[in-house]
């Protein structure tokens, strides 16, 4: 995580020991100049580091998780947060969350908002870091074996939550400022799920499975969906996008398809996805579910007003199709296939016919790690190749390789001109943080 001077990177490091190893928080600064240790914590202290990100006056604040083994807290079983300057000074504890029963799932941080939204087993909570306070949202929540995933929205004024009570099933919202919860989209004739936020919060959208005929809704089967192991996969034949407010703005349908892969443009103005229908071969298959049931035929973006556009043509194949990024004004999107032999990074344009830009076998392993954007248009991307990750940055149709030192990559972003990436070299079992300036 880069502080908002754009000076120095924290980053959270495991050492091996022969006790076990231990965690450890790291600040260093981007020229090289200097870099110290924030926190450590060993194998057997029963507590979790959590690197939550920077304060708007470049402090990094993090959590001790667990059993507190000193200070105020002692004994007493919660997260401690805490705040730290770079260059000098001990950490301090900011505020304290009384955790004495069931499990942190989420912390979130919003560096804008100043509190950092936690959900632990049955309830949500908000710690607002300037004054040391905290509060309840909503208890009473259910944790379905660990299957209940609420969602806060990038500007941090909603949770977005699936409920499957009796009296309660569907998508809820939750207003952060009071708590307050009410219906989005209740399921009864169509089931409602995976909603997702569109980069400002301002949109959700979601999946909308209707009622097979004849069936009552009792169950999960009774409902066109495409099952997976524990959820229906994020697969329907239509897709709603309504305000968090609850105002229903468009309907995507595409005519005898089922829709997938959905992927919002990152000024929330335009929606991709893929359509593609269940391969009639699938059923011959015991234990096929979820993507391995599909064959995809086409690419799409959709505007707020719900107009569609086709921005490619899929041969049909089954396997999957991964969207990247939509480009700002809805003509440009970067996708990706894999199969079972192939896996294939393209272009998409509105009226032209889709472009590869890298392609390399399955049997490479790994898949298009996530990209960040770099000056305007252009995206990183991690790539996976015969000898190892490489990092490219894409370019209108052009795919230019930034890096060719191998080994396995991860990019964490990019601060100013420079790109922050993680390369684990096998030969040494070591992860190295490379900082690499790109012209």
């Amino acid at each position: 995580m880069f502080s908002p001077d754009g000076r120095t990177v924290a980053f959270k490091a495991f050492k091996a020991g022969p006790d076990g190893g231990s965690q450890g928080l790291w600040v260093v600064a981007l020229d090289g100049s200097r870099g110290r240790q924030l926190d450590e914590v060993g194998e057997g202290e029963n507590l979790v580091l959590h690197l939550l990100g920077w304060t708007r006056d470049n402090r990094v604040l993090f959590a001790r998780q667990g059993t507190q083994p000193d200070g105020p807290h002692k004994g007493g079983r919660g997260v401690s947060f805490r705040l730290a300057a770079p260059e000098e000074g001990e950490a301090r504890e900011v505020a304290w969350l009384p955790v004495p029963r069931g499990a942190v799932n989420q912390l979130q941080f919003l560096p804008d908002k100043g509190s950092v939204f936690v959900h632990v087993t049955g309830a949500l909570w908000r710690v607002d870091i300037p004054e040391g306070t905290r509060t309840l949202l909503r208890g009473n929540l259910p944790s379905y074996d660990g299957l209940f995933y609420p969602r806060l929205s990038p500007d941090g004024n909603w949770y977005v939550y699936e409920l499957l009570e009796p009296d309660k099933s569907g998508i809820y919202v939750l207003a952060t400022a009071d708590g307050g919860e009410r219906a989005l989209a209740p399921s009864g004739r169509t089931w409602n799920f995976h909603p997702q936020f569109s980069p400002d919060g301002g949109h959700l959208a979601y999946y909308a499975a209707p009622l097979k005929t004849g069936r009552s809704g009792r169950g999960a089967c009774d409902y066109d969906i495409v099952p997976e192991e524990d959820d229906p996969a994020p697969v329907a034949a239509v897709v709603e996008i309504a305000t968090p407010e609850g105002q229903k703005v468009a309907r995507l349908t595409v005519p005898g398809m089922k829709i997938a892969g959905l992927c919002w443009s990152a000024d929330g103005r335009y929606l991709a996805f893929a359509a593609g229908k269940i391969r009639e071969e699938a059923g011959e298959t015991a234990g096929t579910r979820g993507m391995d049931l599909m064959e995809w035929h086409s690419l799409w973006v959709a505007d707020l007003r719900g107009g569609l556009k086709k921005v490619a043509d899929l041969e049909p194949t089954a396997g999957y199709v991964n969207v990247l990024s939509v480009g700002g004004d809805g003509t440009r999107v970067y996708y990706v296939t894999s199969n079972r032999d192939t896996r294939t990074l393209w272009l998409g344009r509105e009226g032209i016919p889709p472009v590869a830009l890298l392609s390399a076998s399955t049997a490479a392993g790994g898949s298009a790690a996530d990209v960040v954007p770099v000056y305007g248009e252009d995206l990183l991307v991690g790539w996976r190749g015969p000898a190892g990750d490489e990092i490219f940055r894409l370019r209108g149709t052009q795919a230019v390789p930034v890096t060719a030192d191998g080994g396995d990559k991860a990019v964490l972003g990019m601060a100013q001109n420079r790109l922050v990436y993680l390369r684990y070299d096998r030969s040494d079992v070591r992860n190295r943080l490379v900082i690499l300036a790109l012209e």
